[in-house]
């Protein structure tokens, strides 16, 4: 379908993780129609383009096919709101490890690589947390609610 679009393009579709589960699922239009019990396509099929694209109307049915297949949930699936985690769509992190055949992967592993980003672009980080580790519990709870006080000032 289109190899690359970007969360903003994606969000002018009628039902943009569908597009994007598209695409980062590679499925041919064949594997496509064939779900969602339209028979056999080829690449450049119209009628399973509209569909897609949301200028045709996707009937229950085709429906069910692509919610089995995607093996997602219609609220999902159907959504007019993109839905996306650390700035990728949903569809992405659910493909992330599919030649290691894991199609989610773990939101508090996704939180992990969003830490490990952040120490390596802010370095002086590194210096906090050694600081802070040192504290007891109770200089540690002072320094939050100093902290929290500050961000509030601003």
């Amino acid at each position: 379908m289109y190899k690359s679009l970007s969360n903003d393009q994606l969000k002018q579709f009628p039902y943009p993780n569908l597009v994007a589960e598209v695409i980062e699922s590679n499925y041919s239009i064949n594997t496509l129609s064939e779900n969602m019990r339209l028979g056999g396509r080829q690449v450049n099929d119209t009628e399973v383009w509209m569909k897609l694209r949301g200028e045709r109307e996707i009937y229950v049915s085709e429906a069910y096919g692509l919610i089995r297949l995607f093996h997602t949930q219609w609220d999902y699936l159907f959504d007019s709101k993109l839905r996306t985690l650390h700035g990728k769509t949903v569809a992405y992190w659910r493909w992330y490890n599919r030649d290691e055949s894991i199609r989610e992967m773990d939101s508090d592993l996704l939180e992990i690589d969003n830490i490990v980003n952040a120490l390596k672009s802010n370095p002086h980080v590194f210096e906090f947390i050694r600081h802070v580790i040192t504290l007891n519990k109770e200089q540690r709870e002072k320094a939050i609610s100093m902290l929290q006080e500050d961000s509030y000032e601003e």
